[in-house]
């Protein structure tokens, strides 16, 4: 993937339907169940399912020259490059962040207008998930919008981050566009019945087991509130109805809440399922910490892996890769660099920007490419404990970053 490859035209964006008196309504706390953490596969293991999903890489039969090894010195000869390339970032970057506010708003919408007993809003909820897709299709950068959070009620980012991940598996299982459009407004709706489960999301330790089973009605709370949409097309509402009934049901029969396994989970709620999942783990609850993306993934081909349906996760893999987008990691040159871009020809060599030297002070960002640098790799991902103990200016800075304020 070279760099220039990056600037595409956007798509158009669908018209927005007809605006609508504002109305305001009392906004209700809201609450989802936390997932354990689990075991991380072993690194074999990890190796293995790459090995599985990643095409074929020809390797040339020649040595390969020292300097293909990535070096800030070497970078700084084209200090203008890497200035177009920051541009290219702040303008992509800027493009998503008006169609993510935008989506945003749509959530928080839909949260306060079902609290009315029957509504008029699948037009909107259409149009959130269709410029979620149009910018997943043409923006690049776009993946990292995942790692925002809305402070002020998490369930805002949850959803359409859900919705942008279960979108981006399904593309990558090639589904038709329609049909991915269909898991997207399931995504965006999975959680709709959580608000009725508020106060238990402000704890700030575990659920305890009776806590954790009244957690469990929001999926029947789902529906109730599913069934308010009063426009949904048919379609689209058998899909959605789906994923809320089966968005914690698990491939080996540990879910609720009825309990199903092996192929009573359809592709689309394993999809939500593992998006679900993947979005709770990365970011941050009252009673944890937000855990390393990378580290959520090796969950995934680990002792997560008998948990959703094969070919749903291959797909959530695929799409969100090994380094998720918005990763810190290690370089085996020493750097600290952060994954601004993936590369769809290897999980493991993404386009990266350096932030820290080895010794965890800031350094000049450069852009690499690790595909034009096979002897430069990622050697881990940056452990957030590590990072706070060894920088914790730039990690408190990091941290608020990923919150998404509307000023």
């Amino acid at each position: 993937m070279k760099f220039s490859d990056l600037r595409k035209n956007f798509p158009e964006e669908p018209a927005k339907p007809a605006a609508r008196p504002e109305k305001k309504y009392e906004e209700k706390p809201v609450e989802r169940k936390p997932d354990e953490i689990p075991e991380a596969a072993p690194v074999e293991e990890v190796k293995r399912f790459k090995q599985e999903a990643e095409p074929p890489v020809i390797e040339a039969a020649v040595q390969v020259p020292d300097d293909m090894r990535f070096s800030i010195k070497k970078e700084e000869k084209d200090a203008s490059a890497r200035s177009d390339l920051k541009e290219m970032e702040k303008e992509f970057r800027e493009k998503a962040g008006v169609v993510y506010s935008r989506a945003l708003s749509i959530s928080k919408e839909t949260f306060f207008a079902l609290n009315r007993p029957y509504v008029e809003k699948f037009s909107e909820i259409d149009y959130a998930v269709r410029i979620l897709y149009g910018e997943m299709k043409g923006n690049p950068f776009f993946p990292g919008m995942i790692s925002y959070l809305t402070p002020s009620n998490y369930l805002y980012s949850h959803c359409v981050n859900t919705a942008i991940i279960s979108m981006g598996a399904a593309i990558e299982l090639n589904m038709p566009e329609e049909e991915v459009l269909k898991v997207g407004i399931a995504a965006f709706l999975h959680d709709i019945g959580m608000p009725d489960y508020s106060e238990l999301s402000k704890l700030e330790r575990k659920l305890n087991e009776n806590e954790r089973e009244l957690v469990k009605g929001h999926v029947a709370s789902g529906l109730d509130k599913l069934e308010k949409i009063m426009d949904f097309e048919r379609g689209a509402r058998e899909i959605t109805a789906a994923v809320i009934s089966r968005h914690h049901e698990r491939v080996d029969g540990s879910g609720y809440p009825d309990g199903l396994s092996g192929d009573g989970i359809d592709v689309y709620s394993g999809i939500v399922a593992a998006a679900d999942v993947y979005e709770a783990m990365t970011h941050k609850r009252p009673w944890r910490e937000a855990i390393e993306p990378p580290k959520v993934m090796k969950y995934f081909v680990g002792s997560m892996k008998e948990l959703f349906p094969s070919r749903a996760l291959k797909g959530v893999f695929s799409g969100l890769s090994m380094y998720p987008v918005g990763s810190l990691v290690s370089l085996s040159t020493g750097e600290i660099a952060r994954v601004t871009v993936l590369n769809k020809k290897s999980f493991s060599r993404p386009v990266v920007k350096t932030l820290l030297d080895g010794e965890f002070n800031p350094m000049e960002e450069a852009y690499i490419d690790l595909m034009e640098y096979p002897l430069t790799d990622i050697e881990a991902e940056v452990e957030y404990s590590a990072l706070a103990v060894k920088n914790p200016r730039f990690f408190s800075d990091f941290e608020i970053s990923n919150f998404w304020v509307d000023w």
